[in-house]
């Protein structure tokens, strides 16, 4: 497993990121996939987590659905 790697594109609304992955397997098709965070601030220094609140559910969505990601 190669834990440098890279998202391929990723995505902002808010706090909230969406990073897109390529996937590849040996003598198959490319596929990818998509992951979720929230950035938030804790004394003083910024974290990340996978956990999205409510609120923001929306920016998510516009993530999701947003024109940029049919690029």
């Amino acid at each position: 497993m190669n834990l440098d790697r890279k998202p391929v594109r990723e995505f902002r609304c808010g706090d909230v990121i969406a990073n897109v992955w390529a996937n590849r397997m040996t003598g198959r098709h490319e596929w990818y996939s998509v992951t979720f965070s929230r950035r938030y601030r804790k004394d003083g220094r910024w974290n990340f987590t996978s956990s999205l609140r409510y609120r923001d559910l929306m920016n998510a969505c516009l993530l999701y659905t947003s024109d940029a990601a049919d690029e």
